[in-house]
């Protein structure tokens, strides 16, 4: 019966990979590309007639059940597979690698269950119990122990140490049993999740960078789940003290009695590369195993010479001959692990492949423009290869006979190995870091100000080593090979360097300096030219920050973060922390007296305060001084007029020693401004820096001395300030009396940094009462005007242009005012 060979036959896995069958594979084994699931291609009379599609879950019997492996002895790497002609993926001939099924597959099983660390734990509780068990089949002495030199405790006594061991090695083990099945459940879900990753990379679904970024983890994972599954497995068999790591000089009372918390110990290399860390695991372990013979020629050497014999000589050479065959299983531990790793390179390879090939595909079709085919198609071939160079170097190692044969890898491929999808080497970010030093450099070469009107350059020495120190980190920082390292790097330094730039020009700019001097007296200071040569290195510098990170996934949000603390910085530094870095002025109510020197002056003392957290200069002119309030006390003349009295006699301070103007006030300081002035009304003014308006302004008034009335809060009696007028003929021959007597009374006294205000009461003879909220200049009653307070006794000074009284707070005064209507 004859056979029509199909035009086209593929063949669909189980996991949905397609593979085209070619004419000469029928009838053979073979595997999925994707899977690995191992397949029997048909033969022709196997057929249907007119099969082009072949689905494996309908026909189940191409399925090839894996034979159980007879040999121990790991097979030979293969080489990697040649690439695909067709346009799609042929079905694997059966030469190439076989799959691994993690725990089931030939290599792993020829392992022997034998630990390649030492548990601490274990070993000490089988130290306890062989100590236990030889103590009590000791005959030869009852109650001294020839070894020890100490008191053989009794057989109850040592059933009972037997007994706590015994008891702790079951819960050890015990222990040692559930994380060993934890870890094969593990183990299966990383194998599931590097298959699907796999599979999607080779249908298309994901580039190679997600590829590797989510493929490498969990090889590293699967590495290190491998290696805690070899450990657990030989502890769990280990019965003697040799192989749990030799003997030890126990104490008995040292038996824990509590059950020992499990700790593994950690895994060796673990942000190495895989690469490296198969390498030197199997360097080292070469390495152990011929010490361990050597040793064990040693012991040989003096037991023929009776150097050593009798037991120690046996216990010695016991641990020596264990410490050689955990050597030895270390060697075909990590052997087995790089034999692993070379098939992995190969599945990374067929997949780049395949990759590559629908990517051509998506390109022809239109669906991927020609500018990113290029892209992806660069990165698949840089990755393909580094997977060759790797996959070479482990082959390499595993020809290895002894420690010196393995190979030191120091190719920077072995990095990107390590953390795939970090890019390094130069980059944009490289070139722009670089022309941020050489801006720094620059800028420390130009003039930041100018003084006198451009005549002299201004240079400031901390400025300029700023500058140098700037470029030559920022310079080191764009030669880091790793980007996202660098990356971290320069926006750090971009913080550094602004904050460090605005703190500079803060205190520079209120500094009593020639650059100080310079700055103030030019509005436009930033522009000068060395100012800008550095805005502008910190502006390249941020550049470079954002092409280090602007693909590093979560990084790059740190480039954004640090613009945002930089500008909230300056933004700071130039407002003065939001208004709360700033000087605050303050004058008191001045003090008056009599002067003793002067009859019929004051002297008058005024106090100016700082409650700020800013200095400020007082008596000072801008820009000499940062912050410069100029003080003036004026007498007024006329209507608008004024006459300066601002230099005061002498100064004298409100806490300390004497000071002369100008007068720097720290904060909480004071100094107190004496004067001999006349009778007048005065003001005090304090003019802002920069400003040519009044900061603060406060008016009093001295009045001419009156014995009669009373002085300054000295209140006359009512009866004597009513006697001279009374008593004054002309008073009586040019106008009648028609005055009213009121009583006012001074309830309390307002008061805030703006003004004073003053709460009266006033009673009129009808009974009437009336309310007043007054200030220093307003009309009371009549013609009587609230003159001037006193703060010290709390009084109010009233005049009406003649005469003047005090009011004392909670009393009541007679008030004479004319009544309403009157001349």
């Amino acid at each position: 019966m004859s056979y029509v060979r199909p035009a086209k036959l593929r063949i669909f896995c189980l996991c949905g990979q397609k593979m085209k069958v070619s004419s000469d594979m029928f009838g053979k084994p073979g595997k999925c590309i994707a899977c690995r699931q191992k397949i029997r291609i048909p033969r022709l009379d196997e057929l249907p007639p007119d099969t082009m599609d072949l689905y494996l879950k309908d026909h189940p019997e191409f399925i090839r059940v894996p034979a159980r492996p007879k040999a121990a002895k790991p097979p030979a790497p293969a080489p990697v597979a040649a690439a695909k002609a067709a346009r799609e993926p042929e079905a694997a001939p059966a030469a190439m690698p076989k799959p691994v099924t993690d725990l089931g597959d030939a290599q792993t099983r020829a392992l022997q269950a034998i630990p390649l660390e030492v548990l601490r734990p274990l070993h000490l509780l089988l130290n306890f119990d062989a100590k236990v068990r030889r103590l009590l089949h000791q005959q030869e002495a009852a109650n001294q122990d020839q070894e020890e030199g100490v008191p053989v405790p009794d057989n109850g006594t040592l059933m009972g140490y037997r007994t706590l061991v015994q008891s702790a090695l079951r819960v050890l083990r015990r222990s040692l049993q559930v994380h060993l099945d934890k870890i094969g459940d593990e183990l299966r879900v990383t194998r599931d999740q590097s298959l699907q990753a796999t599979l999607d990379f080779r249908t298309g679904d994901m580039d190679y960078s997600t590829y590797a970024r989510i493929v490498t983890p969990l090889r590293k994972r699967r590495e290190r789940l491998f290696y805690q599954w070899q450990n657990i497995r030989g502890w769990l068999k280990v019965e003697t003290v040799p192989m749990a790591g030799g003997h030890l000089a126990v104490n008995l009372k040292e038996i824990p009695v509590e059950a020992i918390a499990l700790t593994l110990p950690p895994y060796p290399l673990a942000e190495a590369s895989l690469v490296e860390h198969g390498t030197q695991g199997l360097r080292g372990s070469l390495r152990e195993r011929t010490h361990a013979e050597r040793r064990l020629n040693e012991l040989d050497r003096m037991a023929a010479e009776n150097k050593a014999q009798g037991k120690p000589l046996k216990r010695a050479r016991a641990d020596e001959e264990a410490a050689r065959l955990r050597a030895r299983t270390a060697v075909a531990y990590y052997r087995t692990r790089l034999e692993q790793l070379v098939r992995d390179y190969e599945d990374d390879h067929d997949a780049i492949l395949a990759h590559t090939e629908i990517l051509m595909r998506r390109t022809q079709r239109g669906e991927l423009d020609r500018h990113s085919y290029r892209k992806r198609i660069v990165e698949l071939q840089r990755a393909k290869k580094d997977v060759i160079k790797a996959r070479t170097a482990v082959i390499y190692a595993l020809n290895a006979n002894s420690a010196d044969d393995v190979p030191y890898l120091q190719h920077s491929i072995f990095a990107r190995l390590a953390r795939p999808g970090v890019p390094r080497g130069m980059g944009y970010d490289s070139y722009a870091a670089f022309a941020s030093a050489a801006m720094a450099l620059l800028a420390a070469f130009l003039p930041i100000a100018q003084a006198d009107a451009g005549s002299t350059s201004v240079i400031a020495p901390g400025y300029m080593l700023g500058a140098f120190f700037m470029a030559g980190i920022v310079g080191l920082i764009g030669a880091v090979p790793r980007r996202d390292l660098r990356g971290a790097l320069l926006n750090g330094a971009l913080l550094v360097g602004a904050y460090a730039a605005a703190v500079y020009c803060f205190v520079s700019w209120h500094a009593v300096s020639p650059l100080g001097m310079a700055w103030r007296s030019a509005p436009q200071w930033w522009a000068a030219p060395g100012l800008l040569a550095l805005f502008a290195a910190l502006a390249t510098l941020g550049v470079a920050g954002f092409l280090s990170l602007k693909r590093m996934g979560p990084l790059r949000y740190f480039n954004p973060l640090a613009l945002l603390l930089v500008i909230a910085g300056v933004f700071l530094a130039a407002t003065r922390f939001m208004g709360i870095a700033t000087e605050a002025p303050a004058v008191r109510e001045p003090e008056r007296a009599e002067s003793n020197e002067a009859p019929g002056a004051y002297d008058v003392a005024v106090t100016v305060e700082n409650s700020g957290w800013m200095p400020f200069w007082l008596g000072a002119r801008w820009p000499d001084k940062p912050a410069a309030y100029t003080f003036y006390l004026e007498r007024k003349l006329g209507a608008d007029s004024w006459a300066d009295f601002s230099i005061p006699k002498r100064p004298a301070p409100a806490r300390s020693t004497p000071q002369t103007f100008p007068e720097l006030m720290v904060q909480g300081s004071g100094v107190r401004l004496a004067y001999q002035l006349e009778p007048g009304t005065y003001r005090i003014r304090l003019e802002g820096p920069n400003s040519g308006r009044s900061y603060l302004e406060k008016s009093f008034t001295l009045v001419d001395f009156d014995t009669d009335a009373g002085y300054l809060g000295e209140a006359a009696p009512a009866s004597e300030s009513a006697a001279p007028e009374a008593a004054t003929p002309e008073a009586v021959e040019t106008a009648p009396d028609t005055s009213l007597d009121i009583d006012v009374r001074l309830k309390g006294v307002l008061t805030n940094q703006i003004e004073t205000r003053f709460a009266l009461e006033l009673y009129f003879p009808d009974g009437a009462v009336v309310e007043k909220n007054v200030l220093l200049g307003d009309i009371v009653a009549g013609t009587w005007v609230a003159q001037e307070f006193n703060s010290e006794r709390n009084s109010l000074n009233l005049t009406d242009g003649t005469h003047r009284l005090v009011l004392n707070t909670g009393q009541q005064t007679p008030l004479r005012v004319p009544e309403p209507g009157a001349d």
